[in-house]
């Protein structure tokens, strides 16, 4: 599995997220608590548009994430059902080394964070 960003449910742009409004939270056994500001809207190769948000979370440790799992067939069609993490790995990487282990489609998303942490409107 590629590296992916958590993706959220709501087009707020600075909310305080209540915990079933995370996807990331129903993917691991996180509770947060951080003000998250919209970071921008993405086309993804696919054609899919997803709006990005970053947060201010000091007390986020990656280690901590416990994932959870969900039921799919594998192989496809063999009928048997066998349970897969939804998140394989959660760290702090540099800019440089975060790109080569994500999507070409979220590049983008890591630009935009870039301006945005270098004071840059995106």
């Amino acid at each position: 599995m590629r590296g992916q960003f958590p993706r959220v449910n709501s087009p707020t742009t600075k909310t305080p997220w209540l915990p079933r409004d995370v996807n990331l939270q129903k993917k691991s056994a996180l509770r947060l608590h951080w003000w998250t500001t919209r970071l921008g809207t993405f086309r993804q190769p696919s054609g899919k548009i997803i709006t990005a948000f970053t947060a201010e979370a000091p007390d986020f440790q990656p280690e901590e994430i416990v994932s959870n799992t969900f039921p799919m067939e594998w192989p496809k069609g063999s009928g048997a059902i066998k349970d897969f993490p939804e998140i394989d790995d959660a760290q702090w990487l540099e800019e440089t080394l975060a790109r080569t282990k994500l999507v070409k489609g979220q590049l983008p998303i890591v630009d935009a964070l870039v301006q945005r942490l270098a004071g840059e409107s995106v």
